[in-house]
This record gives structure tokens, sequence and C-alpha cells, in this order.
């Protein structure tokens, strides 16, 4: 185990053509930290031999990363974590581009800060990295997406959890009474 530099480099001081030509052929991982606005991601090849640490502001440039990404012609696949619903829409922005989506579990990013580099720490930087690391071993899997169905009885299952919940609240309160 050694401690490990994260740096990353804005996704406008990357200089792509560079890219193009260091992964032109290899399959390519693109592992992202989700965050609610800045986020991070580590773009690697699949033994992780090669990689470069980007970050980039989610509103304002995710659409000219996704093009730059394509751009590679390589197959590329996205890790991320399964967060709240920060990552909604830059997965589905992904999806439609074309690239495969993994899902990390947050959980195991959280239990794995000390593994891969012996330092407790975690970080955006570092979340990004160990997500690489996780998809590597073989510890993600890939994103099942509901279909319109699903969402649907998905949805009615929560409007009956709230439901339900204030019900029970209520009659707690008139059995009080």
């Amino acid at each position: 185990m050694k401690k490990h530099n994260y740096r990353a480099k804005k996704v406008n001081d990357i200089n792509w053509p560079q890219l193009r030509q260091q992964f032109t052929g290899q399959a390519l991982v693109f592992a992202i930290d989700v965050a609610k606005e800045q986020q991070f991601a580590l773009l690697s090849n699949t033994e992780l031999s090669e990689s470069v640490l980007i970050q980039w502001n989610q509103l304002e440039q995710t659409v000219g990363l996704i093009n730059e990404l394509k751009q590679l012609n390589a197959l590329i696949t996205v890790v991320m974590e399964s967060t709240s619903t920060y990552g909604d829409a830059m997965r589905y922005q992904f999806r439609q581009a074309g690239f495969t989506i993994h899902q990390a579990s947050a959980k195991r990013v959280h239990d794995a800060k000390e593994i891969y580099d012996g330092v407790p720490s975690l970080h955006d930087a570092k979340a990004a990295w160990l997500i690489a690391h996780l998809y590597q071993d073989g510890l993600t899997k890939p994103w099942h997406e509901l279909g319109d169905k699903e969402r649907e009885l998905n949805a009615y299952r929560r409007e009956y959890e709230l439901h339900e919940s204030q019900h029970k609240r209520n009659q707690n309160r008139l059995e009080a009474f």
C-alpha cells in the first residue's frame, strides 16, 4: 500500500487530443463521484495503469464533457455511486450518449477508503479513484433502469408509504386522547 496523490485537472484544462492518442483502442472506465455541483471522475483504462482525474461543474460543463468523451471513440463504461437523485440527470445524459452505466455502492466506497492506500480519509477525488478500483475488482453491477410500469408502481408505493405514516401518527394521537 502506498499513499496516493489525488490531483484533479479541470475539464477545460485537459488536452483532449493527447488523451485521444493515449487511449486509442482501449476500453475505458469513467468513475464518477456524484455530488451536488462539483463532480470528480477518474478516466482510465480498465487496468488503471493510465488515468487522469477530472473535475467539472455539473450544470455548465457536463454536456461538453460528454461530447469530448464520445470523441475518444472508445468503449467507455461509466461507473457512478447510487446516491440520492443528484446523479439522475447526469446518468440519463450518459445513457443517451450511448455509454454503459455501472452502479457502485456508496457504502462500499466508504468502507474501502482505507483499503487501497492505507489512509482513512475520504474526499471527492479519492472517492472517484475508489469507484474505479471497485469496478476493476468486479464490485459494481450494471445499472438497471426502471421501466415505465415499474416507475409508476414505485410512485404508488411511495405515495402509499407517505399516507400510511400519516395515518399511523394520527391513529396514535387519537388513541392518546
